[in-house]
């Protein structure tokens, strides 16, 4: 299951490819944590100066 899933991806799930889609995984993921957290403060910071 898991190897037909990973070919269908086109990738190799061994070794460095493997690590390499995980970082950028969760590099994005901090991105848009950050984006998410600032877009918050923006939102709170409207408001208290109403």
């Amino acid at each position: 299951m898991a190897k037909k899933k990973a070919s269908q991806h086109g990738r190799k799930v061994k070794g460095i490819t493997a690590r390499h889609f995980m970082e950028a995984i969760q590099r994005r993921v901090d991105q848009n944590a950050t984006a998410i957290v600032v877009q918050q403060v923006e939102t709170a910071m409207a408001d208290l100066l109403k």
